[in-house]
């Protein structure tokens, strides 16, 4: 019998392809993009004493400008914003996931040694995440080898309550990130990128720590 390591058993599971679509509408000012998922086979279940299906997706609409404005016509915007539910695989956080759950920790239920009965089974909760999120960024050429970016985003999740992942969770859970760049590019050829950036980021936990960081960095890119 298993009594220390890793779980013996992970309850979740898709027993479904995800479905996606998307559009692309070129312009001559820029771009409109849609985009949206279907899950409709994520399960959680034991094999014995619980068995719970959940249908979720999400969607992204994209927009890309050339304003054109005081002649500068290489000038661009971007807009991204994005929301759902269980959108964990589809969003670039390596913290995501599809579920918040007090598994292994009510109980004892699902850990070593733990109960495993129908009643101790009846406390366990499984709550489909929500997230949603956004970014707005400005490129501007300043000469024709010479550019800057700047762009900030956010990425929230919502209504994953302290009680159902405890404490522990509770203080690693990302509730709210946040990030911004700004940077200078130029390129004294065409295949090579000589930049600087300054990069903000900050990170509000569940519990509603937060943490920010600040960054200066050089950088030296190749094209081929």
């Amino acid at each position: 019998m298993l009594t220390n390591g890793q779980l013996p058993l992970n309850v979740a599971k898709t027993t479904a392809p995800d479905f996606t679509a998307a559009l692309y509408f070129p312009q001559p000012w820029g771009h409109v993009d849609l985009s949206a998922v279907l899950r409709p086979g994520i399960d959680v279940t034991d094999g014995h004493f619980f068995d719970h299906q959940y249908v979720a997706g999400g969607g992204h609409i994209g927009l890309d400008i050339k304003p054109g404005w005081f002649g500068w016509v290489k000038d661009d915007i971007i807009l991204h914003f994005e929301g759902g539910e269980m959108l964990g695989p589809y969003v670039n956080s390596s913290t995501n996931f599809d579920l918040a759950t007090n598994y292994g920790t009510t109980g004892g239920y699902g850990a070593f040694n733990g109960p495993t009965t129908a009643a101790s089974a009846a406390l366990i909760r499984f709550k489909p995440t929500e997230e949603a999120g956004g970014e707005l960024g400005y490129q501007h050429w300043w000469l024709d080898n010479l550019r800057s970016n700047i762009n900030g985003g956010v990425n929230v999740h919502y209504g994953i309550p302290i009680a159902l992942v405890g404490a522990t969770q509770a203080a690693a859970i990302n509730k709210e990130l946040m990030n911004a760049h700004v940077n200078l590019i130029w390129n004294p050829v065409s295949f090579i990128d000589l930049g600087i950036e300054y990069t903000w980021g900050q990170r509000t936990v569940l519990n509603n720590s937060t943490g920010t960081m600040n960054v200066l960095i050089s950088k030296m890119a190749f094209r081929f």
